[in-house]
């Protein structure tokens, strides 16, 4: 099994891509192997020249990389123009012109297929059908908790029902020896104390019924998770469908990140021809693709008919395939069936969270926790824009008020970081155009600064984290 897949050669997007479908193989150690094994591949070439002009098979209606990156270019700039006219008559045919655009995931899946191919391209629209696994699997759980702490409350309710009972017939007794008595005097004893009496098991019943009733009723934590709880094994199912989806996004999502790295690092290294720089390399034009809006589409309608319409995957509920993969990430994040609820769960998240993300290389884990965290920091560093409308869109206070903890606990000072390092190597890469000034970044809390002076000037540029 996990052995075959070092022999498979992985030096090609499609050679690479025979190995995707074992993302979900039912064997937990082969689709370590081949996840680690991917992550040797260039899913997004670092430039133009890379792009293959041509497709493999010819039949298909497929676009070349090289095609799907000039098309969607066209279609980014007539955006930013303000769209395109087609005529005086446009207008009049604004119905049969609104069909015969394609969607933004036409046109994501379209440049995706085209640059890494059909089977990761389809394993990333499998982003919902892994959170709707995820969900119900949840769903399950909870409903299994439910029931058992519904018997656990039968159960209770059963025993406290024997003991009154019980009472009750102690107390039938009793009665029955008061009315055999005839003496006056003893019966008044005898009643008083067999008042006090029953009014002390009455209390002590009482105080014991309490704390019982009150356990049962366990309020839920600020967390949203059972302070109870306790940790469930996911079902193999559900778990290979998510460890396929994600794995699969942290491919893309990776290798956008390490291309623009790769393109900050060259800039630095090397004076670019300004023709040159009005190229955007692949990288940033995938990572466009990722936050393509509705607005964009219809202000560039001409360009956008260069794509095919209704060739992606049908979405239920989203537009975008990264937007089931976020809401995937975060319940994945918060819940409280990997570690049992309340704070200490909490803690134990955040461990797991800041241990995956200080691990590169071949010390990586693919547990689903760890995998995730990994993917939604880049997601978080590739398309920020689509992860602040997700969560803006989120329907209800408390899921907004979880991922906003969420990513400020766990993420934002990890982002700050990075954006201070680059932001560094990015005004050393410019020292040479900014002779007469001196310019440094500084990194305070939540705030990256970018300090400027020259001569008996000074100034300040502040950026915000949230």
């Amino acid at each position: 099994g996990a052995g075959v897949v070092g022999f498979v050669p992985a030096s090609t997007t499609a050679s690479a891509s025979l190995l995707v479908p074992l993302l979900s193989a039912r064997d937990s150690r082969l689709r370590d192997a081949v996840a680690r094994r991917l992550r040797l591949n260039v899913w997004v070439p670092v430039t133009r020249s890379e792009l293959s002009v041509s497709v493999a098979d010819s039949s298909c209606e497929r676009l070349s990389a090289d095609e799907a990156m000039k098309q969607f270019e066209v279609l980014l700039r007539d955006a930013e123009a303000g769209g395109s006219q087609e005529g005086e008559g446009q207008d009049q045919r604004q119905s049969d012109v609104a069909s015969s655009i394609p969607s933004c995931s036409d046109v994501a899946f379209a440049v995706l297929d085209s640059l890494v191919g059909p089977e990761l391209t389809k394993q990333l629209w499998e982003a919902e059908s892994a959170l709707s696994s995820f969900v119900a699997w949840e769903v399950g759980t909870d409903s299994e908790d439910e029931d058992s702490e519904a018997k656990e409350a039968d159960e209770e309710e059963t025993k406290e029902g024997g003991k009154e009972q019980e009472e009750v017939r102690e107390k039938t007794e009793e009665t029955n020896c008061l009315q055999e008595s005839t003496s006056s005097t003893g019966k008044l004893i005898r009643t008083g104390g067999i008042a006090r009496g029953a009014a002390v098991r009455a209390s002590a019943h009482v105080s014991q019924a309490a704390p019982v009733d009150d356990a049962t009723r366990t309020p839920a934590t600020s967390s949203g998770l059972r302070s109870n709880s306790a940790r469930r094994t996911i079902s193999l199912d559900c778990e290979r469908d998510c460890m396929a989806s994600i794995a699969a996004w942290e491919l893309l999502l990776l290798s956008i990140t390490q291309g623009m790295q790769s393109k900050t690092a060259s800039a630095a290294s090397s004076s670019a021809s300004a023709e040159a720089e009005k190229v955007q390399p692949p990288p940033e034009l995938v990572a466009s693709v990722l936050q393509l809006s509705s607005d964009q589409i219809a202000s560039a309608n001409v360009a956008a008919k260069s794509f095919r319409v209704n060739i992606a995957p049908k979405l239920r509920r989203w537009a975008m395939p990264l937007t089931p993969l976020l809401r995937l990430l975060c319940q994945l994040l918060t819940s409280g069936h990997f570690l049992a609820g309340g704070s200490d769960g909490e803690a134990a998240m955040e461990v797991i969270i800041a241990k995956a993300l200080s691990q590169d290389g071949p010390q990586v884990s693919f547990d689903l926790p760890s995998l995730a965290a990994r993917t939604l920091l880049l997601a978080l560093r590739v398309a920020p824009a689509v992860v602040r409308i997700f969560w803006e869109q989120l329907p209800r206070r408390r899921d907004r008020d979880l991922v906003e903890k969420l990513v400020a606990t766990s993420f934002s000072p990890v982002l700050v970081q990075a954006e201070g390092a680059a932001a560094s190597a990015h005004l050393e890469a410019q020292q040479d155009r900014l002779p007469d000034i001196e310019a440094s970044v500084v990194r305070r809390p939540k705030q990256l600064v970018l300090q400027l002076s020259r001569e008996d000037l000074r100034a300040e540029l502040c950026v915000q984290i949230p």
